[in-house]
């Protein structure tokens, strides 16, 4: 634990969090432009894909995309300056 707290706590730890937490959030923004462009295609296309997001990984999934975790790992290494 002290050799992931000592990575963490460098320069380089949190360059890698804040690189690893924005290709999370450049998924995620992809995917929600991807899944809103489909109002374009008629309603059965967006009722579909919102049954798709409702019932993906039995509803967990949207929960998870929903999450903080990723918007407070973003935030962490720039609050940490503070300390």
């Amino acid at each position: 634990m002290q050799r992931a707290a000592t990575f963490l706590g460098s320069s380089i730890g949190k360059k890698v969090v804040m690189a690893v937490t924005g290709l999370v959030f450049y998924g995620f923004v992809v995917g929600h432009m991807v899944g809103n462009l489909q109002i374009y295609l008629g309603p059965e296309a967006i009722n579909h894909y919102g049954v798709f997001l409702r019932e993906f990984l039995h509803g967990t999934a949207i929960w998870i995309a929903r999450g903080e975790r990723p918007g407070l790992a973003a935030r962490w290494p720039a609050l940490r300056r503070f300390e």
